[in-house]
């Protein structure tokens, strides 16, 4: 019974301190952001900017944790949405990709006409242009080659089929080029937000004329999209400037580590601080209401630890009893046994005590133990005087 009051009693303390531990610590916490000033402020001077440091220092790194984290979260949602917006913008490029090369030829046809109705495609143009300019002379010389009269000599005609050949291979090198100039251009046209008012009537109106949908529809996954990596590239920035500020990459789990460390060290400055204000005399200034009720509620723990430790004092003396009696109880065993066995001694020595008397009396007096006189045992002697007296007789 008296070792689990103690065990209570021993959970009570623990309790107690834990608890006024805790106050220690919201005392010095409350200390070290209250705006009233006194006294205690210069006493405790260092204490208050040490805590002011690392609390500028606690907040920085959590802001740059946050910040990177957030990064990282719009990132994520970032590159899936370039994702759906590249497979968008996919679909709506390929439902217009069998139109650019007639659209790009249309634009072309136009832009002849009107060259200044296309400044966002002039440099498309423009090359278009220059390329059409040696195809018409490539032909034009093909023509020449070919209506001009025959040369007379073998080597002249095979020359000449020479030339031919090497023209007519430029001629279909270069329409190749014009038919993907043309579809570059055409995709250009499909994907300009700024395409001026077109004539009514021209070739490039009734071309976009039945894809108005599909060429909005792209025009709009492509703005999209490239704001999406703008924000991507953006993001990336931000990380890297993270990053260099804090000279490693993917700074995060130090970041957390300093945090950590810092919150435990705040806390045992917090902790000792409220140790040194609530023992010193600075706690009789009424600095405010809050620090008052934890003074006062530090001082109830106080007296329930008295009370806890005397009433400890008398179980442990309690206990000390129980023990004693134990002791005790052991001894008067042991005493009671040595008893048994001395009287056990002392009747085996009373025993022994009268075969001794018994014995004594059978002997009689010790000084009238001897030989009766004239019956002295003969002395041995040696051979000769056995053969004397031998011989005499």
């Amino acid at each position: 019974m008296l070792q689990k009051l103690r065990d209570q009693i021993q959970i009570g303390l623990t309790r107690i301190s834990e608890s006024r531990e805790s106050q220690f610590a919201i005392l010095g916490e409350d200390l070290s952001t209250t705006k009233n000033a006194g006294e205690w402020k210069t006493t405790f001077s260092g204490d208050l900017d040490d805590i002011k440091t690392r609390r500028d220092t606690l907040k920085e790194k959590s802001r740059i944790v946050e910040q990177w984290k957030n990064a990282e979260n719009r990132r994520v949602v970032v590159q899936a949405e370039i994702q759906d917006l590249e497979a968008a913008y996919a679909n709506a490029r390929n439902e217009l990709e069998i139109h650019f090369e007639d659209i790009g030829a249309a634009a072309f046809d136009l832009y002849q006409q009107t060259p200044s109705s296309f400044d966002e495609t002039a440099d498309l143009l423009n090359d278009m242009q220059d390329l059409e300019s040696v195809i018409r002379e490539k032909e034009q010389e093909l023509q020449r080659l070919e209506t001009e009269a025959k040369p007379s000599s073998f080597l002249s005609r095979t020359l000449n089929r020479g030339r031919g050949m090497v023209i007519r291979g430029s001629l279909k090198t270069r329409e190749i080029q014009r038919g993907r100039r043309l579809k570059l251009v055409g995709e250009h046209i499909c994907e300009s937000i700024g395409l001026p008012d077109l004539p009514e009537g021209s070739s490039l109106a009734k071309q976009l004329a039945p894809l108005q949908g599909a060429t909005e529809r792209l025009r709009d996954v492509r703005q999209r999209l490239a704001d999406a990596k703008e924000e991507a590239e953006s993001i990336d920035n931000e990380r890297i400037a993270i990053e260099r500020g804090e000279r490693m990459r993917n700074p995060v789990k130090n970041l957390e580590h300093d945090i950590h460390r810092i919150r435990a060290e705040l806390s045992e400055i917090y902790t000792n601080l409220g140790h040194r204000y609530y023992e010193s005399t600075a706690r009789e200034e009424r600095v405010s209401e809050r620090i008052s009720r934890t003074v006062v509620a530090i001082a109830r723990f106080d007296a329930e630890t008295d009370r806890y430790e005397k009433l400890l004092v008398r179980v442990d003396a309690g206990l000390a009893m129980v023990e004693l009696e134990k002791k005790k109880q052991k001894l008067d065993t042991e005493r009671l046994s040595l008893s048994e066995k001395i009287e056990a001694l002392e009747l085996a020595q009373a025993d022994i005590q009268v075969q001794i008397d018994a014995k004594a009396r059978v002997r009689g007096n010790q000084g009238t133990l001897k030989l009766p006189k004239g019956r002295q045992p003969t002395k041995k002697n040696d051979g000769s005087e056995a053969a004397g007296d031998s011989g005499s007789s």
